[in-house]
């Protein structure tokens, strides 16, 4: 099963309100993700949803490192 079906199955948990169960699975899914620091010395890992949040992140905090999206968008 690949990150977006794995997302999708935590959000019909959710939806259905077996909230135990998909915080299990996100929680599994948590342990899956290897970059577990959000910067280092050239680059950000941060997803954004649109250019808006994308925009605001760099005005609010100045960074001057390439953001690279990570593997998982956790």
């Amino acid at each position: 099963m690949n990150y977006d079906d794995k997302i999708n199955e935590i959000k019909k948990e959710i939806n259905s309100s077996n909230l135990e169960s998909a915080k299990l699975k996100l929680e599994n899914l948590l342990k899956e993700v290897k970059e577990t620091n959000v910067e280092d010395e050239n680059n950000t890992y941060y997803t954004f949803s649109n250019y808006a949040e994308q925009s605001i992140f760099y005005t609010l905090f100045k960074s001057n490192k390439k953001n690279t999206y990570p593997e998982y968008n956790i």
